[in-house]
């Protein structure tokens, strides 16, 4: 089966790489979905897990973010001179392929790389046709690359889900818990910098919802509602909270979003709940009240 492989660096574009996995999964089965090559079992054959990897893929998107090309390790060692750094050996393995295409994907603003400033195995990376997948078209940019990436793998189907539930106790308490945090953001905070009264009554009226949402997701029992919930959970998702989310990490001293984190992690607690999920969804339950404490962050950072 046809499959994608995603390379990223942790500390780069993490957030973001599991982001555009989880809008991958609402097209393409798991089988065909490839990342987290840091993960391989001790004592495994790097190069035999890796060849085999490539072999099911036909894409590898190398995503590049701001600090890609200049990341260090711990001892100060920049990470692309390493030979054995796994994203250099991951890409570098692609490149020599002729079956796999590899599309650099620049995320957060990052520009393509020099020739000059790779590896010689990495230098063919500068020729590919890059893809930018910027904050605040995340959503329409996704949707376009994957049109593009379908025309190379046909996605093998969509995950469906069955019903959910949970006490009605736990669906106050999330509701209750987001509620009290917007009440005292909007009235009981006079330290908060009110330069910007439109784009703070944007990230509250959007934090709002996504927590009222996620609420909703870890508490209805009604499959309808549910249902509504989830399909518009993607829509915050891909799109107007993603625009939040970039601004919060512009005002923030180390470029970090805490909504974004929180709602990535609630994505792949849905995504990894499955069809027929035990309950009561007890991941679920938590992962909304982390979204509910994030959106207060962010607010407060607007």
């Amino acid at each position: 089966m046809a499959g994608i492989f995603v390379s990223y660096r942790r500390d780069d574009s993490r957030d973001i790489a599991g982001r555009l996995v989880d809008r991958l999964r609402q097209d393409y089965a798991a089988d065909q979905l490839f990342l987290d090559i840091e993960a391989i079992p001790p004592g495994t054959n790097f190069e035999t897990v890796l060849d085999e990897r490539l072999k099911a893929c036909d894409v590898l998107l190398a995503m590049i973010g701001p600090h890609w090309v200049n990341a260090k390790d711990s001892n100060g060692k920049r990470r692309l001179d390493d030979l054995g750094d796994y994203v250099r050996r991951e890409i570098a393995a692609a490149l020599q392929r002729n079956d796999v295409r590899v599309i650099p994907l620049l995320v957060s603003g990052a520009e393509m790389p020099r020739a000059d400033d790779l590896p010689d195995d990495l230098k063919p990376l500068v020729f590919r046709q890059n893809f930018q997948l910027r904050y605040e078209r995340f959503g329409a940019d996704t949707n376009d690359l994957i049109a593009q990436v379908t025309k190379v793998v046909a996605p093998a189907g969509k995950r469906r889900f069955g019903k959910w539930a949970i006490s009605l106790v736990a669906l106050a308490g999330v509701v209750a818990a987001g509620a009290i945090y917007y009440r005292t953001i909007s009235t009981a905070n006079p330290n908060i910098d009110r330069s910007d009264p439109v784009l703070r009554e944007e990230a509250i009226k959007l934090c709002t919802e996504a927590s009222e949402v996620t609420a909703r997701l870890a508490s209805s029992s009604d499959r309808t509602d549910w249902m509504a919930a989830r399909s518009r959970f993607w829509v915050l998702y891909n799109g107007p909270l993603y625009i939040i989310e970039s601004k919060e990490k512009e005002r923030s001293p180390d470029h970090t979003s805490p909504l974004e984190g929180a709602m990535v992690r609630f994505g792949r607690l849905l995504k990894e709940a499955g069809d027929n999920p035990k309950l009561p969804l007890t991941t679920l339950d938590q992962g909304s009240l982390n979204v509910a404490r994030a959106c207060k962050d962010t607010v407060e950072r607007m």
